[in-house]
């Protein structure tokens, strides 16, 4: 019988256990640049129903349940966290962003995937913050 510790239990129920492959810090970034993307197109189809004063806290609270939701697959993962912050289906159809973000990663394989699920939710603040700050340097 097997045994898991309580911690490896979480990552396994989570879909978050441990990648098949190591990744090394070039592909890590490039997941994080695609995390960054994901966010900024997740405050462009942010529902109008919340609150907009609580967009960066919805999104970031979305990532770990949409992450233990999806089975480590990324599809499902964006489709938790569209639905986590009742995003609009007019918004999100005619958001390139999202497009691009849903091709760049259906198109990853299945560890890649699931290395980009473990990589939003262990730096959801850090790619909130970089998310927000890309906005805010659009603006000027």
């Amino acid at each position: 019988m097997l045994q898991f510790s309580a911690e490896q239990f979480r990552q396994k129920l989570a879909s978050l256990e441990a990648p098949e492959k190591k990744f090394n810090e070039d592909e890590l970034e490039m997941l994080k640049t695609v995390a960054v993307e994901m966010i900024k197109a997740m405050r462009d189809v942010f529902g109008g129903s919340l609150d907009r004063k609580t967009v960066w806290e919805r999104i970031s609270n979305g990532i770990p349940i949409a992450a233990a939701k999806s089975g480590g697959k990324g599809d499902k993962f964006l489709a938790a966290l569209l639905d986590y912050v009742k995003a609009e289906a007019n918004f999100v159809v005619s958001s390139d962003g999202m497009k691009r973000v849903l091709e760049t990663v259906v198109r990853m394989t299945p560890e890649t995937q699931r290395q980009f699920i473990r990589t939003c939710v262990e730096y959801r603040m850090l790619l909130c913050l970089e998310a927000r700050e890309e906005v805010q340097n659009a603006r000027i």
